[in-house]
């Protein structure tokens, strides 16, 4: 994909045209031709983009504009058309050129519509009818039980029914609630509030009975239901209007009755049972909403939690953490990281994220140790840096220099147990989301051979989706090796008095950490112990070096340099700062 910084579609072309004839005289094994043109694009990932594409008819004209997607949700048969409906409406209003502030708020008023039309009951039956292929008999599948498709055709098959029972035919499948289950979940906790409410307050208690309110609370024709903190939600069941299904939600805070694929249901199956209800919940949370949050994931102005909110659902339970990092954007962001200048390596905003060090003194108290560069922006004396700050000048609380080096080693080396831990967070917002956050669960299980790179099968904590999720580690080696030089950098004198712009404010620096603290302990040794300490743990440190032999070694006709060099390679410098080669 080439980028032409133009608008003129004949330019794009013509520039396209050139690129192709150059490329074709200079490889002659390789012919490339110009597949299109495109206005704007969304891209995502690999393979994993929508474009607006543009086109001049053959008969000539006017411009033709057509929305292209690959690779995304809304191509896929396991995604009902009401999430392909919000995710294509959401990706016209990213690629429109409108202003950032407009797109966010017609995607946000755009849910909203949705989440009141299902409970609504005004979407029809088609909107959430979910399709997937059986790929051998219904009986052939080891995991039946967990398979919603397969379900719907083991019960069509035992009701005589002959479409969508064989191999090789396409099941349609509806996710639903029943509503005698539903209402009988809303009145056990609707009676439970009640008991609650008249055990505080026994006045209230007399003038109503606890069975009288709840059953008033339970009224279908409540419209809506009241919530512990005061707000309103929608209530569980809608009636239908303008020919739509009802729909349900679980009561907050409580699971759906039954497993995914037991509450999988043929259309016919809806059509003929006024028990069976759609689930509110599940369309919401795990149909529209992921579609819709890997979309706008690029944005500022909205996430996941906030999408969650317009729609209706619990925001806290898709605010995701920190430690949900895997993701391909953050992994973009890292390998940005490695490639600016030593000065912003070094910068404090890129160790923000860092655990911080916490010593702990005989005495008995602990304080967060902010480094000596902070000490010496604060002008904090020498003799402060090795006592917990409640406790200055108490000769008995003060570290020594192998305390201080111990446990700088000991907090270098839970950032190594961590990293060896080996947990692992999925490559997607929402299945993190789902696995509520970091997870060890892996399937092993081969991929398909048509899964990318890295791919495994979903873990069942990861909710449900297209099956494959990318795992990464939580606690990768950047973050690793970013912790260890935090703590050198935090215990690093040298560095901090280099960093400082000129001479007189150097020796005026040094004076301030010169001094001894109150048990005669040279402050500036005692840190540079420590900080050697940690720097000889962190320079045995894979991720430091490259290989340049592996690198380079062919293009010498197989020989290297000295085993040194081989081994060595490129390093990076006490502060972070990278060498460069040239």
């Amino acid at each position: 994909m080439i980028a032409t910084g133009s608008n003129d579609y004949e330019a794009a072309e013509q520039l396209g045209g050139r690129i192709k004839a150059a490329v074709n005289r200079r490889y002659r094994l390789l012919e490339i031709e110009l597949d299109a043109v495109y206005r704007s694009m969304l891209l995502l990932k690999k393979k994993k983009y929508a474009a607006v594409k543009v086109e001049r008819p053959p008969g000539g004209g006017a411009l033709v504009e057509a929305l292209e997607a690959k690779g995304l949700d809304m191509v896929r048969r396991d995604w009902c058309p009401l999430s392909k409906d919000t995710g294509n409406y959401a990706l016209q209003q990213i690629l429109s050129g409108a202003p950032k502030p407009q797109v966010v708020e017609a995607v946000h008023e755009r849910l909203r519509q949705v989440a009141g039309q299902l409970r609504g009951g005004q979407l029809p039956l088609g909107s959430f009818v979910i399709t997937k292929q059986l790929t051998k008999r219904p009986e052939d599948y080891p995991d039946a039980r967990a398979q919603p498709h397969v379900q719907v055709a083991l019960r069509r098959r035992s009701a005589g029914k002959r479409d969508g029972v064989a191999a090789g035919e396409t099941v349609p499948y509806v996710i639903c609630l029943r509503q005698q289950q539903q209402q009988q979940q809303q009145q056990g906790e609707v009676a439970a509030a009640a008991a609650a409410v008249k055990q505080e307050d026994g006045s209230t208690a007399q003038q109503q009975p606890a069975g009288a309110a709840a059953q008033e609370a339970a009224s279908p024709a409540a419209p809506q239901q009241q919530q512990q903190d005061g707000s309103s939600s929608p209530a569980p069941a809608a009636a239908a209007t303008g020919g739509g299904v009802r729909a349900a939600s679980a009561p907050a805070g409580s699971s759906s009755s039954g497993g995914l694929a037991e509450r999988a249901h043929h259309p016919d199956e809806l059509r003929s049972d006024p028990s069976l209800l759609v689930d509110a919940e599940y369309y919401l949370g795990q149909q529209v909403l992921p579609v819709v949050a890997r979309l706008v994931a690029p944005i500022e102005g909205t996430n996941a939690a906030h999408l969650a909110q317009c729609l209706g659902l619990d925001p806290s339970r898709y605010g995701g953490s920190s430690s949900t990092a895997g993701s391909s954007m953050a992994a973009a962001l890292r390998e940005e990281a490695m490639q600016v200048s030593g000065s912003l390596l070094d910068d404090d905003g890129h160790y923000a994220q860092c655990e911080p060090l916490t010593l702990a003194s005989s005495n008995g108290s602990s304080w967060e140790f902010k480094g000596v560069r902070a000490a010496l922006r604060s002008g904090t004396p020498g003799e402060a840096l090795l006592t917990p700050p409640d406790a200055v000048g108490d000769a008995s609380a003060e570290l020594s220099p192998a305390q201080l080096a111990n446990q700088a080693l000991l907090a270098a080396r839970r950032a190594i147990a961590r990293y060896y831990d080996g947990q692992l967070v999925a490559d997607d917002e929402m299945a993190a989301a789902a696995a509520a956050g970091e997870c060890r669960d892996v399937v092993l299980a081969p991929a398909p051979p048509e899964a990318p790179a890295g791919s495994m099968p979903r873990p069942a904590a990861a909710g449900s989706g297209s099956g494959l999720v990318l795992l990464a580690r939580a606690y990768s080696e950047d973050k690793l090796y970013t912790q260890l030089c935090h703590i050198v950098r935090l215990l690093d004198v040298n560095t901090a008095l280099a960093r400082l712009p000129d001479k007189q404010r150097r020796d005026a620096a040094q004076l301030q950490l010169s001094s001894s603290g109150s048990g005669s302990t040279s402050v500036v040794a005692a840190l540079a112990g420590a900080a050697a300490a940690v720097a000889k743990l962190r320079d045995v440190c894979g991720y430091r070096w490259v290989n340049l032999g592996q690198v380079f070694g062919r293009l010498r006709g197989g020989s290297s340099n000295s085993s040194q060099q081989q081994q060595r390679g490129v390093g990076l410098a006490a502060a972070g700062t990278p060498v460069r080669v040239a």
